[in-house]
């Protein structure tokens, strides 16, 4: 079956897009299977795009998105490879050390502050946003790689547990969503679960003690 013209357009814009971003060098174009009519698949530092039903975007860590081909969802792939470049930059730009990247990050969006040791942990470091409508963090971290996100209404997230598991990687993609670009929290009787701003699965779910039998959705919004 012949791509249609409109899917193979879309994705040249996807392409000339992160050669833009990116650079020429950092974008990968490869041909699946040059004896049938599929589009390539488009990686980048992080993140890869192939056009199947969907746009499908997926990101390294597992998530995954499959976004229509009309223009809201050309726009959205187009905007989460410009995300992705601006993460690397802050990631290169930051001090080092989660604490410095999360300063980093917020800015004069709201304030950051790093306390002593709280129990099994090396350092606590709070985020708390100037935007009423935007949720409050705090970040625990352990010399070990061990580091939990947690939050009244977000739960406790830990990352770093087994040595398969990137924790700061993880940490970093939780909170940067959570700062830049806001959400939702799904809380049903199976657990919690972070969804972004569109109301697409980001990741979960974990446990969580006292959760509801009625499902419950509570949104917030991005630091500015």
């Amino acid at each position: 079956m012949p791509i249609p013209p409109h899917h193979e357009a879309a994705f040249l814009r996807l392409t000339d897009a992160a050669r833009r971003v990116f650079g020429t060098h950092h974008v990968s174009v490869t041909v699946l299977d040059p004896d049938t009519s599929r589009l390539p698949l488009l990686e980048v530092p992080g993140l890869s795009v192939i056009g199947e039903q969907w746009i499908v975007v997926e990101f390294d860590g597992g998530r995954r998105l499959e976004l229509d081909w009309d223009e809201l969802g050309i726009e959205r792939a187009l905007s989460l490879l410009e995300r992705r470049q601006r993460r690397i930059a802050l990631d290169k730009s930051a001090p080092v050390g989660l604490p410095g990247w999360i300063e980093s990050l917020v800015g004069t969006r709201g304030r950051v502050t790093v306390h002593a040791p709280v129990a099994e942990f090396d350092l606590e470091v709070r985020v708390n946003p100037d935007r009423g409508s935007a949720l409050p963090i705090c970040v625990l971290v352990r010399h070990d790689g061990n580091v939990v996100v947690e939050s009244t209404q977000l739960g406790w997230w830990t990352f770093g547990g087994d040595l398969n598991d990137d924790g700061e990687a993880a940490t970093k993609n939780l909170i940067e969503q959570i700062v830049l670009y806001g959400g939702s929290i799904r809380r049903t009787w199976r657990g919690i679960t972070l969804l972004d701003e569109h109301g697409d699965y980001f990741t979960g779910p974990i446990p969580a003690s006292r959760l509801p039998l009625r499902p419950q959705r509570i949104h917030f919004r991005a630091y500015s």
